[in-house]
């Protein structure tokens, strides 16, 4: 292992807004990353993985805060919600020495062990874009959006594994990826409170689309689950449940 060259640092942030729910989900979160970023230091020996959560108009409970605390995650506690778009912004500021920058929902929960070494991989072999791991739980885009044009395949020849690539227009962000170079090509402006067009996916979509950055979804290999499914929701409705999850 000792000939790798996987020595890109990673930087993962989560916007959350708090509340028991979403800190349920946050904790999932949290598991489900340390055996992934372990592999990943472990074979790249110093390079590391932070993670960092920022919550927006709410403070952690103290359940919550100690949890953090000992899976080593770093916190920012920020008075007011100001949105999506612009708390991305205003996040960023706070990664962009890592090579690559993660960014994820609170209701994700990575399922693959080699999960980093493949983000190191795919940055490589498709610079410049923004990638997305395939997301399952989600009804009516299930694997993310629509393919804008025909698939295609890169090979690593590090361990010889291919991947599907599947070029998109609009991307979610439940786990998005690039080099600090690319998002900071995106002109984050505030969406509290505005339409559909003005979203930050939408503002991501123009951005990219007028500057020719790649969107892309990865089909096999790299898979998050959102924890918050389409079913799930429809499901807990039903029932009069507000959360299944219950804390450790």
């Amino acid at each position: 292992m000792e000939g790798l060259n996987l020595g890109k640092s990673i930087e993962i942030f989560t916007l959350t807004m708090g509340g028991p729910i979403r800190e349920l989900y946050l904790q999932v979160l949290c598991r489900s990353l340390v055996g992934p970023m372990e592999i990943y230091r472990d074979l790249c020996f110093a390079t590391g993985v932070r993670h960092t959560v920022f919550f927006q108009g709410a403070r952690p409970s103290r359940v919550m805060a100690d949890f953090l605390e000992d899976h080593q995650v770093r916190v920012f506690v920020w008075p007011a919600n100001i949105g999506r778009a612009l708390g991305q912004k205003k996040a960023l500021t706070h990664c962009m020495d890592a090579d690559i920058i993660l960014r994820t929902d609170d209701d994700a929960r990575i399922l693959e062990d080699d999960f980093f070494l493949t983000l190191n991989e795919l940055v490589t072999l498709l610079p410049g874009a923004f990638l997305h791991a395939f997301p399952v739980g989600l009804t009516n885009n299930m694997g993310g959006c629509k393919a804008s044009k025909d698939r295609f395949c890169v090979v690593t020849e590090e361990f010889d594994r291919i991947y599907t690539v599947r070029p998109v227009k609009r991307m979610g962000g439940l786990a998005r990826a690039a080099d600090p170079a690319t998002w900071a090509k995106i002109p984050w402006k505030d969406d509290l409170g505005k339409g559909p067009t003005e979203i930050e996916s939408a503002q991501m979509m123009r951005a990219c689309e007028q500057q020719e950055i790649p969107l892309y979804y990865i089909e096999n290999g790299w898979v998050v689950e959102h924890q918050d499914s389409t079913q799930g929701q429809k499901f807990r409705k039903e029932r009069g449940d507000r959360c299944t999850r219950r804390a450790d």
